[in-house]
């Protein structure tokens, strides 16, 4: 269950959109494109995407029903909140700060590659970071630069995976284990 910081919560992330526009720079713009964001959460980079590649059919899909009911209200494609993609294929699969939240990697990029257009240029286009796993629990210190908006925004995450990550504030550091910091931040 969602925080009662809902909305404030989507507003934060929807503020990271800036960063997450790199991935245009991946997806070819020269023929007609079926793309899709997975992991899509508000909608806010799907709908991005789409009026950037106004030909391209554009869709998104996310686990969280919450996520996917608010994106539909804001009115932004298609989008689907179980993954019934099987009579589907893309030309672009794009996952933006999804990967640090899944244990299963390789069995997901599987079942996305079989989601691809066989075709030259179709491809999956991740924009995340990864840790090394056996350095993932050691505890690291991260000196902030806005140590206050920090603790704001994992405040305002409430009841969620991002709300629940075992991290510390004191002062201006950050403290908690490098998986935890790296999700923290990847959402942040």
């Amino acid at each position: 269950m969602l925080s009662v910081n809902f909305d404030k919560y989507v507003k934060v992330m929807e503020n990271n959109l800036r960063y997450k526009k790199s991935i245009l720079d991946y997806i070819p713009s020269n023929r007609p494109l079926k793309i899709l964001d997975y992991g899509c959460g508000s909608g806010l980079l799907t709908e991005y995407i789409a009026s950037q590649f106004p030909s391209a059919l554009v869709c998104g899909y996310d686990s969280s029903e919450e996520m996917v009911n608010l994106a539909r209200k804001w009115n932004r494609g298609y989008f689907y909140s179980t993954l019934d993609f099987e009579a589907q294929s893309f030309n672009i699969i794009v996952l933006s700060s999804v990967m640090h939240e899944v244990e299963e990697k390789e069995e997901l990029l599987t079942y996305l590659s079989s989601l691809l257009k066989k075709e030259k240029g179709s491809k999956i286009i991740i924009r995340d970071g990864f840790i090394e796993a056996e350095r993932e629990n050691e505890v690291m210190v991260m000196q902030l630069q806005n140590p206050l908006e920090a603790i704001s925004f994992k405040n305002l995450a409430g009841d969620s995976k991002v709300g629940n990550l075992p991290i510390e504030f004191k002062d201006s550091n950050m403290t908690g284990s490098q998986r935890s910091i790296k999700n923290f931040l990847q959402t942040y």
